[in-house]
């Protein structure tokens, strides 16, 4: 690799494991400039676009990758994710469908292939994701949490609590699980169990800020009734 090139990348990544994006940008283009064909400018370029949520340059900087360095997984991924996070949820479909069987032992495009169907609206879909990918996985503690999420957003909270039940089974002292469940609980208006899930919480975690302010609401509103 040229020196200078090689000074860009390093400098590059630097910044970017210093969160200093704007810094990190010029690096890369610098890079850019003296090698248009160097699949680590482009993929600086896209990440840093992407932890700035500028989706948009984030996107045709990873494609532009990708045309370079088709089999890189973490800018598949990433793509991806901008993709989903922009709304654009039938290219995050397609592309994590190929993710999905190109990398069968991987979860994380499994996990955003179930959001976003579910926030595409197609919910049959959602469902049929989550069932292949608990038979496949069943004690994965991942797919059962996301699916609570989605759940959630859908409104389904008799199903979110069931699959954060069964999440405790596997973890009982997770503060994560009976923070969502307490929060589920809240939303249903079922202020004792509420109560009761985030004191658990906070005896796991006495510094669980989330549990102590939801607590603190759950009271309220159960005197309020």
């Amino acid at each position: 690799m040229d020196s200078e090139i090689e000074k860009f990348l390093i400098q590059g990544k630097k910044y970017i494991n210093t969160r200093k994006f704007d810094l990190a940008i010029q690096q890369f283009r610098e890079l850019i400039t003296l090698d248009s064909k160097n699949f680590a400018g482009y993929y600086g370029l896209g990440l840093c676009y992407y932890k700035k949520c500028l989706f948009k340059l984030a996107i045709q900087n990873y494609e532009k990758a990708l045309e370079l360095n088709s089999n890189q997984y973490e800018a598949k991924m990433e793509l991806c994710q901008c993709y989903h996070l922009s709304g654009q949820f039938e290219k995050s479909i397609n592309r994590l469908e190929k993710l999905v069987k190109e990398y069968p032992d991987e979860n994380e495009p499994v996990i955003l292939l179930l959001l976003s169907y579910a926030r595409n609206g197609q919910i049959s879909k959602t469902f049929d994701i989550f069932t292949r990918a608990i038979k496949a996985n069943p004690d994965d503690r991942s797919i059962y949490f996301s699916m609570a999420n989605v759940f959630i957003e859908l409104g389904e909270y008799n199903l979110a609590i069931n699959n954060l039940k069964q999440l405790m089974t596997m973890e009982p002292e997770n503060v994560y699980y009976h923070n969502l469940l307490g929060k589920v609980y809240y939303r249903i208006n079922e202020y004792d169990k509420a109560i009761n899930e985030f004191n658990i919480a906070l005896t796991i975690d006495n510094d669980n800020e989330f549990a102590a302010t939801y607590k603190r609401f759950s009271v309220e509103k159960k005197e309020n009734i």
